[in-house]
């Protein structure tokens, strides 16, 4: 953002930042310590702006004179004084983009409406965006970050920070009068002040590396904070201009999938990374069904409800007589303690707030959809199509974007693992003795001939690598998670370093011995994925996949999940 465009609310909102934490640095270290950061940032401004002569010796000679503990409130000071300047720069961002809305969406670079703007200039009818967008298939990815530093407790903190400034924002707006420039009155600022001390007195580097799990916690904040109700809204609102009738876009993730980013990454991760998963997206679908149950409280008294709704009122049990003439409130009791139930079977407990009723547990998402769909359709039949499009139709959408599982975890691994893995099989099956060393056409014609045999090359009895245990393991597991959680959850298998057609099909071979991968049905359960990376790979890509794509068989098996290949490039 230059600095022309920037707003002089912007400027202000820096200038109370910049004065509070002046004040808490006041406070805590004493005044000769303001002072001294004062003067070091002085006089870097006017080094970069070359309006003091003599800066840069002065700067040193400042910078020498000081003690371990000035140098490291120096550092904190002007640390803290970035981060808060760029929260003031995002929500100046944010304040461009709402106007733009206010005055003309159409203008909004890189918006959707800018797209169908720039269409019609084309000549292109509405129906050509609504195809786009039907089309697409976006997966922004959470990648696991083992060397992250950052603390949630700090983003925490930072996010209060910026609640607070648009709170400011909001009252100065509908009051005459504004604290003068660069100042906070002491009374309404208050939680401002003690939210910029406690930053201050709060670390700001993690002191030990995050464990897998860690990962996964941090990951699953984000769908909590922001995913889980944005992206219903968003998709809402598609469908509602354009008529989109599908998901456009779902965050997908590696955070405990991606052995090759993270080698503590196994199959008892996996496991606690999708019920973890699952344990969120449930607890929000249970609360959103219990918020629905106390809101449309409709009396039969004054509404006329479908005989399909009144039919899942009684099948709640909800002999309650205070909701007897409120079907809705009933069957929502129902669907909520089915969805209970699907809790206590996916996670082994039951939810925090216990069900009133016992029903069976829903099975799928699809299967609480279509209740839901029951509701709403109850709902529009007696003109009562305003409350449909509200709470419910959130719900509704994020179910078939979020299903059981939360975001798709996508597995990961180096295609040296690969084919070591299969190589051990092979010669533990006394299929082929020294796999490594055969040349790439004769890997490609071993692979393919064990695609094709039924057996499979795994056996207790025999004795193998930890590698191959631990490989072997994690795609059970995934096994398992798709019978669990449905398909989507695991719904892609990337290969690092991919380099031949042996890369790819050595993954369907380990795939095939968790059942993931069957020839004779034509089933392929998890999308297989290159990742051409180096220099040579990323040329011999288009030769290795015409090599890939000409096989037969692994058209078919293409065939029988979407027949397109995704591939990925140089993402090293």
């Amino acid at each position: 953002m230059s600095p022309q465009s920037l707003s002089e609310q912007w400027r202000r909102e820096r200038r109370l930042l910049g004065h509070l934490l002046g004040e808490t640095i006041a406070h805590f270290h004493g005044a000769q310590s303001l002072e001294r950061v004062e003067r070091v940032r002085q006089l870097s401004v006017g080094l970069q702006k070359g309006a003091v002569p003599d800066a840069f010796a002065r700067l040193g000679s400042e910078l020498d004179m000081l003690s371990l503990e000035q140098t490291l409130i120096l550092i904190r000071a002007f640390s803290y004084f970035s981060q808060l300047t760029n929260l003031t720069e995002d929500r100046e961002a944010l304040r461009s983009i709402r106007a733009l809305r206010r005055s003309d969406r159409s203008q909004q670079r890189g918006s959707v409406d800018h797209l169908h703007y720039l269409l019609q200039q084309a000549g292109e009818p509405t129906q050509r965006m609504t195809d786009i967008l039907s089309a697409a298939d976006v997966r922004a990815v959470l990648t696991a970050h083992p060397t992250e530093v950052q603390r949630k407790s700090v983003l925490d903190l930072q996010r209060r920070i910026t609640e607070l400034l648009e709170q400011r924002e909001m009252d100065a707006a509908g009051s005459s009068a504004d604290c003068p420039e660069g100042s906070a009155d002491d009374n309404e600022d208050i939680d401002l002040r003690v939210a910029v001390a406690t930053l201050w007195q709060t670390r700001m580097l993690r002191t030990s590396k995050l464990s897998v799990l860690d990962e996964v916690d941090n990951g699953i904040s984000y769908f909590r904070s922001s995913f889980l109700s944005q992206l219903p809204r968003m998709q809402l609102r598609l469908k509602k201009r354009y008529g989109v009738q599908q998901p456009v876009m779902r965050v997908a993730s590696w955070i405990g999938g991606d052995r090759d980013g993270n080698p503590f990454v196994d199959a008892d991760i996996l496991r606690a990374t999708l019920h973890r998963q699952c344990a969120a997206v449930l607890s929000h679908y249970l609360s959103e069904l219990h918020q629905l149950g106390a809101e449309l409280c409709l009396s039969t008294r004054l509404i006329d409800a479908t005989p399909a709704l009144h039919a899942l009122a009684q099948m709640s049990r909800d002999d309650s007589e205070q909701r007897a003439d409120e079907p809705y409130r009933r069957a929502l009791v129902g669907l909520y303690s089915r969805l209970a139930a699907t809790h206590e079977t996916l996670l082994g407990y039951a939810p925090a707030k216990p069900a009133s009723t016992t029903l069976p547990a829903y099975e799928t998402p699809a299967q609480l959809l279509a209740d839901l769909d029951i509701v709403s359709e109850s709902l529009c039949s007696h003109g009562a199509q305003l409350l449909a499009q509200g709470r419910l139709a959130q719900l509704q959408t994020a179910l078939t974007i979020f299903g059981f599982h939360l975001a798709p975890l996508d597995l990961r691994q180096n295609s040296d693992v690969h084919e070591a893995v299969v190589a051990d099989l092979l010669r533990a099956a006394r299929v082929e003795a020294d796999y490594l060393s055969l040349p790439e056409s004769q890997r490609v014609d071993v692979l393919l001939h064990e695609l094709r045999t039924p057996r499979l090359l795994f056996s207790p009895f025999m004795d193998y690598d930890a590698l191959t245990v631990k490989e072997l393991n994690i795609v059970r597991e995934a096994g398992v998670a798709h019978r669990r959680y449905g398909s989507d959850c695991i719904p892609t298998s990337i290969i690092s370093k991919a380099a031949s057609v042996s890369d790819v099909l050595e993954v369907m071979v380990m795939l095939r011995e968790a059942g993931l991968c069957d020839i004779a049905k034509g089933s392929l359960a998890v999308n297989i994925v290159p990742l051409f990376e180096t220099i040579d790979d990323l040329r011999n890509a288009p030769d290795i996949m015409d090599a890939l794509l000409s096989l037969p068989m692994y058209r078919e098996m293409l065939g029988s999940r979407q027949q397109w290949q995704e591939i990925m490039l140089g993402y090293s």
